[in-house]
């Protein structure tokens, strides 16, 4: 297996019309952000998920879970699991985690504010930068032990 080809993660930042995606490097302890989906529909969203996981050959897929500031789950929360039941269904070889993303998107923005980033590009940039985050986190909580 070529290093391109090592099982990597993936995670997604869910917003009303976007989804922020983020991906590990193939070692496992980098992590940066890749893409915007604009949701147009769920079947569209789920099928370019199911083509970057097969594409970066995923092995985890984190998604992050928003929960309300005191923890409580919402709406929000049961979409975003309902829209995984639709990737996992797809791609049921691959693992799914949920993982709080609470303050994701405030630190995504501190991170444009303190590199000097116009508000212009600070749009297109949030939602991958709040995956980004969401999947550092994951990782830091979680690393691998197979070297």
């Amino acid at each position: 297996m070529t290093e391109s080809e090592r099982p990597r993660h993936l995670a997604l930042d869910f917003g009303g019309r976007r989804i922020g995606v983020a991906v590990s490097d193939p070692i496992g302890d980098g992590v940066a952000p890749l893409t915007v989906i604009e949701r147009r529909n769920d079947q569209q969203a789920a099928d370019e998920i199911v083509r970057l996981i097969d594409e970066y050959h995923i092995r985890v897929c984190v998604a992050g879970l928003p929960l309300h500031m005191d923890g409580d789950a919402g709406e929000q929360v049961q979409k975003t699991r309902s829209f995984i039941g639709r990737v996992r269904k797809a791609r049921p070889d691959v693992r799914y985690e949920y993982w709080d993303e609470r303050l994701s998107s405030f630190e995504a923005d501190e991170w444009m504010r303190a590199r000097g980033i116009k508000s212009a590009r600070q749009k297109a940039l949030r939602d991958q930068l709040a995956a980004a985050v969401i999947l550092e986190e994951y990782l830091s909580a979680h690393p691998r032990t197979d070297g």
